[in-house]
């Protein structure tokens, strides 16, 4: 029985059980029978009770079978209504709605918290009970520094008890992580102005959230960081659907070429969500839990000495001059922002594989996180959102999904019958963008890039239809060209009016060809081989 298994007696032993004692005749049933709850749950002792009748006065169904040949102690098995009805009074205050609440808030799309202010106090003290039944002195600070939202200290020790591989992770996070200027990102050990007001909507936000700091002048700057500076440029990036962000481009001032990233990190695809599917070992139904890390990069503070690094100029409102801002967080934009959020994200992944434990899959591309899990259990699993609210992890709770069809990394995901399809939305965005580069002539370069960057998202299931794409990569990257005629008997000299680099150095007779002009294809070639 699993009551001798030692496994069971040292867990009974470790929380201090009762065995609550329920006879059958206290809940109706006249029968020799009664029913042993384990529970370290006080209230549940109301539900104890012996059977105090003369000894035989109850039927004795032990090896007795009924009409139908089977056991009649099977039927005991199941708890009679009124057992039922009394459990369930005496647990239901631990659940506390949380799970409709979160369904709710799912269905509603809102960004309204899972969790009060008082029951994060709640799970916290939980958190340091279960510290302290750990050998040893351990100590929890829940404070989270300025300019990041995170209980690092907190995070630090789940780090350090779960022997964490990424060692260097929150001595960084804790100090402000280093950019990579100075070649000094330590390894992870975990190997594989076109809306002016819009944009100063957006940098006035990130100011007042602590992310940004301005400074009063170039020469103010250049006295604090001294040779680690730089001012890059921002922009705004606008999705039909989706707020507008700011990004930073660091690579024109120099700094993402000069900053040494040591590892990169492989990010999952459609392939490796239908190679989790169905579960190993499993054939029940399966559902889908996905949520959201908010504003993930710039969760992670920039070390001081390297934030000169991270500057960016923005004209002032009355037009008398320029303003000089800097990121004290990692900026979307910046090559190092990506890894070191990837890192972070890499343990919150580790972490929860271990804590959700059930048979489920866990995937993560960089702050969009994936849960698959049989649909009886995912709920609570869901209650990681828990382990988000005790740590400070912030939660884009607006875009939690929760249910058998998920959209995640753009694709639609039918855990129900294991199917997945280009959302609806995709493929209009697809159809207008073709219908526009075919409506005329000519097409904008910026469409061509679109369309590209879409059909190869595509091409990561459709692999063999990427040598197709060459023809429109030829058209987005060469320059418009001119069409020439030239006489069948000039072609074999055209090769001596080219460079090496197919430039044309003069103009061949009886042509319109400018010297200087540049060969770009040939319909036909009928003059010696040139190379190049």
């Amino acid at each position: 029985m699993a009551w001798l298994e030692p496994l069971a007696s040292h867990f009974l032993r470790e929380i201090q059980a009762d065995l609550v004692n329920v006879s059958a005749c206290s809940v109706g049933l006249n029968m020799h029978k009664s029913w042993l709850f384990a529970t370290c749950f006080r209230p549940l002792q109301a539900l104890a009770c012996i059977c105090e009748h003369p000894r035989g006065s109850h039927e004795d169904i032990r090896g007795t079978r009924d009409s139908s040949g089977g056991f009649r102690s099977r039927a005991s098995a199941e708890y009679p209504d009124i057992l039922a009805q009394r459990y369930a009074q005496q647990v239901k205050s631990l659940f506390h709605q949380l799970l409709g609440r979160l369904r709710y808030l799912c269905d509603l799309q809102s960004s309204e918290a899972l969790f009060q202010p008082s029951e994060v106090s709640s799970l916290r003290g939980i958190f340091e009970l279960w510290l302290q039944s750990l050998p040893g002195p351990r100590q929890v600070s829940w404070s989270a520094a300025e300019g990041q939202p995170y209980c690092l200290e907190a995070l630090q020790l789940v780090s350090a008890l779960t022997s964490d591989r990424d060692t260097t992770l929150f001595p960084c996070l804790l100090s402000g992580v280093p950019t990579g200027f100075d070649a000094d990102i330590p390894l992870s050990n975990v190997l594989v102005l076109a809306d002016p007001e819009t944009l100063r909507a957006l940098v006035e936000e990130e100011l007042e959230k602590g992310w940004l700091f301005e400074m009063d002048s170039l020469a103010s700057a250049q006295a604090r960081f001294g040779s680690k500076l730089a001012i890059g440029k921002t922009s705004i990036v606008s999705a039909p659907g989706k707020k507008p962000r700011l990004v930073v481009d660091s690579t024109v001032c120099g700094t993402n070429p000069s900053c040494l990233i040591p590892e990169t990190f492989a990010l999952p695809s459609v392939d490796d969500v239908r190679e989790c599917f169905p579960l190993r070992m499993h054939a029940g139904k399966l559902a889908g839990f996905a949520l959201d890390v908010k504003s993930a990069h710039k969760t992670v503070r920039v070390r001081p000495a390297d934030q000169g690094l991270l500057g960016v100029t923005l004209p002032s409102a009355d037009g008398s001059g320029s303003r000089y801002l800097f990121y004290q967080v990692c900026p979307f934009g910046a090559n190092f922002s990506a890894i070191w959020f990837q890192r972070l994200g890499s343990f919150f992944i580790r972490t929860l594989h271990l804590w959700i434990w059930l048979r489920h899959a866990l995937l993560a591309y960089v702050d969009d996180f994936l849960l698959v899990q049989d649909q009886d259990v995912i709920a609570l699993s869901c209650l990681v959102l828990a382990c988000c609210a005790m740590f400070g992890i912030p939660i884009s709770h607006a875009k939690l999904q929760l249910g058998r069809s998920i959209v995640w990394i753009g694709w639609h995901f039918g855990f129900g019958s294991g199917t997945f399809c280009v959302p609806l939305d995709k493929a209009l965005k697809l159809k207008r963008l073709l219908q526009e580069a075919l409506a005329g002539r000519h097409v904008h370069r910026r469409t061509m890039d679109k369309i590209l960057g879409l059909l190869q998202w595509l091409c990561k299931l459709f692999r063999s239809f990427k040598p197709w794409l060459q023809p429109l990569y030829a058209d987005a990257n060469r320059p418009l060209a001119t069409n020439h005629s030239i006489a069948p008997g000039d072609w074999p000299g055209l090769a001596l009016f080219l460079s090496d680099s197919l430039v044309f150095v003069a103009n061949p007779p009886g042509t319109a060809i400018a010297p200087g002009s540049r060969l770009l294809e040939l319909a036909i070639w009928l003059c010696p081989a040139k190379e190049i």
